[in-house]
């Protein structure tokens, strides 16, 4: 018998056999399988088969009769990153009873360490497995009384890297197990790794995990589970957790696949904004620094903690700070966290870094309007952070020209290299690059030019002719840098043009071929047959609109050619121009498959309403696709039309009446002198 014949054994999950090979073999279910060295036992582990992992353990104890042995066997039973039986079996949550069978049999593997220096509690977090975190948990809290050691436990400090539980479990996306670390351990929060991050930090560099931040209608459909639902635990209640003994399984629910993949990401999100929520509020330290220095520690625009040396990272000049969550969550799009840093410590807007400038001088450069916009509703602050300049002497409204969305991520140069515990690679957690990328370089530039407008009105005229070191404007900084994109956006809009052209022109050749092609043919007197028909009109009124519209989508596109694209046009000429293009070409092939349905109609003799209800949903098939294929085009050309109103609207007499002022304080009743009348019967003249 070999190692081979169990492992096909195991593979073929002929678990009957894998129990007979290991009674036969002298070193049963610690037998060594791989190059991994992981035992027999352990793959067991990995399969998730519990039955056979309990099973194989009775073996193992029945043949080695002396218990002493077979613990140390347990205790030896160790792979290549020296993870033993409770490591592996602490990354599922199916395998609770084998790791309640493997501490009964040896309760010190509880504290045994890994190549990492992990215990297995360890393991459970890097796996995301709650339930068996709580198991192990309560197992700690029996095994050690002091407070202190235990939490130390929860600890990592060595050559590889400093790192807590709560870490581990940002930084692998389990936001419900964090939930649960960060309140039931709120010790824990405030703790920094070896690059001097916190939880909070952390987790200001994840956008994905706050991918549904847009999404504010499902909440009303999918209220949060975490509201109150994680009530702050105490060590009683880890020492009461029950181990499922898995006879009740679970009971059969039906459900829609992809209705359930969102309700599944959508819960994600909600522990995360509760996650964030408490790290926001109880991770005050950076804000305590910062209000006796007025001075941010760092930048989030440098390549701050791209070396990957752990020496270097640990022995590194305590000088060098990492950002604060405020700087982080702006840089990677943690618009929840950063609104709500805003709202619960505003004082945090007015942190000035040495080389960024202001917090407006980020939200500006990486387009986080929605921090913008939150500051911008604070006056006070808004007086001193508006006239604040960079190290290159730049004005926020030069920063609208610095625009970083477009840049490529290079060997994860600006990727979370700053967020790694070594045992990951370098990977974009911020999508945005990507995502911007996909964008057209026309709504990209028109995005910039209404961007520029709103801050040149914020910074009231006179200031924007501010120069910066360069001696450059921001009209010429943005002039320079914006005319690559320019180019780009000139050539897009000219295909995009000349395609709609020519969908264009081939409608306008059906339907005037329609026009001269009578439904039912004509009278000798040349009069339709069918003229008196309701659905005559029809196709008579809706070819003329398909022909008048699809002609009128020609003369703007040809407009569009001929257009001299100044950067100025891409604002509102040129996208209000292909905005309307576009609607007139859907609605004249709205109308000309109206016009087909009609004719059809007319010519078959079943009147019935399912055939009309029928010709009329096939009519439509076309337009649908046309909607379809047009709409990414179409909605961010929405934008011209709302610049459009509010124009219209800046021009509009507003008639607005005066409030009532209140008279000033001192003349007020409340704040003069109460008058004493003198007692018994007085005149006015006896008032005192």
């Amino acid at each position: 018998m070999s190692a081979e014949e169990i492992y096909g054994a195991l593979t073929r999950k002929d678990w009957k056999q894998v129990r007979e090979l290991c009674k036969n073999h002298r070193d049963g279910p610690f037998l060594k399988l791989s190059s991994s060295r992981d035992s027999v036992l352990q793959k067991a582990l990995y399969s998730g088969d519990v039955e056979l992992v309990l099973a194989l353990l009775d073996d193992a104890y029945e043949n080695f009769r002396e218990g002493q042995a077979f613990e140390d066997k347990l205790k030896d039973d160790v792979n290549v990153i020296k993870n033993t039986a409770l490591h592996v079996a602490a990354t599922q949550d199916s395998c609770i009873l084998a790791a309640a069978k493997i501490f009964d049999y040896a309760g010190h593997l509880l504290f045994a360490q890994n190549n990492r220096g992990e215990f297995p509690v360890f393991s459970a977090v890097r796996y995301g497995q709650l339930n068996m975190f709580k198991f192990l948990d309560s197992k700690i809290f029996e095994a050690v009384g002091d407070e202190d050691f235990r939490l130390s436990l929860y600890k990592l400090s060595n050559e590889r890297g400093t790192y807590t539980i709560l870490h581990v479990a940002i930084y692998n996306e389990h936001f419900e197990l964090a939930l649960y670390i960060a309140k039931k351990f709120p010790s824990l929060i405030c703790e920094k790794n070896h690059q001097r991050l916190t939880g909070l930090q952390l987790l200001a560099m994840n956008s994905s995990a706050f991918r549904y931040q847009n999404w504010k209608w499902l909440k009303h459909l999918l209220p949060s589970p975490f509201r109150g639902s994680f009530a702050e635990s105490s060590h009683k209640d880890a020492t009461n957790h029950k181990v499922e003994d898995g006879t009740d399984g679970p009971s059969c629910t039906m459900g829609i696949p992809w209705w359930n993949k969102i309700k599944k990401e959508y819960r994600r999100y909600q522990a995360a904004l509760e996650l964030a929520s408490i790290l926001v509020e109880k991770d005050t330290e950076w804000i305590d620094k910062l209000e006796s220095s007025g001075v941010a520690d760092a930048v989030a625009d440098t390549n701050w903690g791209d070396d990957n040396s752990t020496e270097s990272q640990n022995n590194a000049d305590e000088s060098v700070k990492a950002p604060t969550p405020l700087i982080l969550a702006t840089k990677y799009g943690c618009l929840d966290i950063a609104l709500q840093i805003i709202s619960k410590h505003p004082q945090t807007v007015e942190q000035v870094g040495r080389k960024y400038g202001s917090i407006l001088h980020l939200a500006i450069k990486y387009r986080r309007t929605e921090i913008f916009d939150a500051v911008v509703k604070m006056k006070m602050q808004m007086r001193r952070l508006v006239r604040l300049p960079d190290k290159d002497g730049n004005s926020i409204l030069h920063m609208v020209a610095l625009d970083t969305t477009r840049v490529k991520v290079e060997n994860g140069s600006d990727a979370t290299s700053t967020t790694t515990l070594k045992d990951k690679s370098s990977q974009p957690w911020d999508a945005e690059e990507i995502k911007n990328e996909a964008r057209s370089p026309a709504f990209i530039l028109q995005d910039d030019l209404l961007l520029f407008e709103r801050v040149e009105d914020i910074l009231k005229t006179h200031y924007h002719k501010t120069l910066n070191k360069d001696l450059e404007t921001a009209d010429q900084l943005f002039s320079a840098k914006k005319e690559p994109i320019r180019q780009e956006a000139q050539e897009w809009m000219k295909r995009t043009a000349e395609n709609c052209s020519i969908v264009a022109v081939l409608i306008a050749t059906v339907a005037f071929a329609a026009a001269y092609t009578v439904p039912g043919g004509s009278n000798p007197d040349g009069s339709p047959v069918l003229l008196n028909q309701t659905f005559f009109v029809v196709f008579t009124v809706t070819d003329v609109l398909s022909l008048a519209s699809t002609l009128t989508a020609v003369v703007v596109f040809l407009s569009i050619l001929c257009s001299s694209y100044r950067l100025q046009d891409f604002k509102e000429t040129l996208p209000k121009s292909l905005m309307f293009g576009i609607s007139c070409l859907i609605f004249s092939l709205t109308m000309m498959m109206l016009a087909f349905a009609a004719t059809i109609i007319l010519m078959i003799k079943n009147r019935q309403q399912w055939t009309r209800i029928a010709l009329y949903a096939v009519a439509f098939l076309p337009v649908t696709v046309l909607v379809a294929t047009y709409l990414p085009f179409y909605v961010p050309l929405m934008r011209t039309f709302y610049y459009t109103v509010d124009k219209v609207k800046s021009i509009v007499p507003h008639f607005t009446c005066p409030k009532k002022r209140s008279p000033p304080f001192h003349l007020q009743k409340s704040s003069l002198p109460k008058t004493k009348k003198a007692t018994g019967s007085s005149g006015p003249g006896d008032e005192v």
